[in-house]
């Protein structure tokens, strides 16, 4: 399980009062709905948006992955700091 590896590397390497916090708040969210938690104020990037463009909403906006969409608004994918590292890599 996840949680657990994060508790026990928590418990590692952090004093007990922050990973009771921790355990506390994995509490309070399990209680939640994803919709709940959900960002609704989302930045996204046309399909057809000149790839600049999107590198420029990602670090204006320091955010690590852009939904892109269609003319309809339609989730077509996702640009993420990683895509955009291996296209370029890929390129050379």
């Amino acid at each position: 399980m996840i949680w657990h590896h994060l508790c026990v590397r928590k418990i590692m390497g952090l004093p007990f009062a922050v990973v009771m916090e921790s355990i506390q708040l994995h509490e309070y969210l399990r209680a939640k709905t994803a919709g709940e938690v959900m960002s609704t104020n989302i930045v996204t990037v046309q399909e057809d948006a000149p790839i600049d463009e999107a590198i420029r909403l990602m670090l204006e906006r320091a955010i690590k992955r852009l939904p892109v969409v269609d003319s309809e608004g339609k989730y077509k994918g996702m640009v993420s700091r990683d895509s955009l590292l291996r296209a370029g890599f890929a390129s050379t």
